[in-house]
């Protein structure tokens, strides 16, 4: 919304009035989609995987002085992630397009890293969201420890 506010362009107040009509003043997530109304889609990685691609590419000569693109298995869109992430968190969610808006949609090439030192990240976007609500509720230390033993 606060993006929107300023705007007066006809295709940034339509906007507006679109995510106006989805704001009844309580907590939302948002499926964020380009005009034509295809959702965002992004590439993201885990903190295990990540850990798991440098471990594995450490010492391989085959990877000195080259560049890999690293991520989860599959990219995510919001038209995935958005639902999973407002059932464990209990909120609710809105679709709307956002025309005017620099839209985010990519995915990476992991074919290299599997090649040059068999990279297999194993957390997708279901695994990442699950583990994040189970953190975020006490129930899980499988990431970052939340106590001492």
């Amino acid at each position: 919304l606060e993006q929107f506010e300023g705007r007066a362009d006809p295709v940034g107040r339509a906007t507006l009035e679109a995510l106006s009509a989805e704001d009844d003043g309580t907590d939302r997530l948002l499926i964020a989609c380009d005009e034509s109304g295809r959702p965002y889609k992004k590439h993201l990685i885990d903190v295990r995987d990540l850990v798991h691609a440098f471990d594995a590419a450490a010492g391989r000569p085959a990877t000195y002085g080259n560049v890999y693109q690293l991520g989860a298995p599959e990219p995510l869109t919001w038209d995935d992630a958005v639902p999973r992430m407002a059932s464990v968190l209990n909120l609710p969610y809105s679709r709307v397009n956002l025309a005017g808006a620099n839209p985010t949609y990519y995915e990476y090439d992991l074919s290299a890293a599997r090649r040059d030192f068999g990279f297999d990240p194993g957390c997708g976007t279901a695994e990442m969201i699950d583990e994040a609500a189970k953190h975020l509720t006490g129930g899980s230390d499988a990431v970052i420890p939340t106590s001492v033993r």
